[in-house]
């Protein structure tokens, strides 16, 4: 490999370019570019801004699964011949239907990333009920500790009540 190929190309953010993905892993198997993807995230660019509800529940009605490729079957794909994980692009599509692209030839893709935002309000979802079973912990803890001191209480009482019959 000469040193020219070795070099990384400069990258310049700024702007947005879109390549086709014959492109990209191009570039990627030629290990010549170093790829983050970046959105346009400025609220300015934004209208119509409402809340995004899909998460626990969504997540939880889709598996996810290892599997190979059919190689041999799709040549023209250049699918990796090594285990993947990922999820089956018809159970994304019932929960996230904007997650699906459909191809030319009528195969389902995923855009991974933009389950990203589900898998978030999961998180938020899953930390609010863990908070919410710590409040409910900690009073029953305290309940039970009520509990037990009435018990002693009570048993002393009885103790001292048949040392006076006695």
């Amino acid at each position: 490999m000469s040193e020219d190929s070795k070099q990384k190309k400069e990258y310049i953010f700024g702007g947005v370019k879109e390549f086709s993905l014959e492109e990209i892993e191009k570039e990627i198997l030629n290990e010549t570019v170093y790829l983050d993807v970046f959105a346009g995230s400025d609220s300015r660019f934004k209208t119509d801004v409402k809340a995004y509800k899909a998460g626990l529940k969504e997540i939880l009605s889709i598996d996810s699964v290892s599997y190979l490729y059919k190689t041999e079957e799709f040549k023209e794909q250049n699918f990796p011949r090594t285990e993947q994980v990922g999820f089956i692009a018809q159970a994304v599509e019932k929960a996230f239907p904007h997650a699906v692209k459909k191809d030319k030839q009528g195969y389902l893709h995923v855009n991974y990333s933009a389950l990203i935002p589900a898998m978030f309000n999961a998180l938020k979802e899953t930390s609010e009920q863990k908070l919410e079973q710590d409040k409910k912990i900690k009073n029953l803890e305290q309940r039970i500790e009520l509990l037990e001191n009435r018990i002693i209480s009570a048993q002393n009482n009885t103790e001292q009540r048949e040392k006076i019959k006695n």
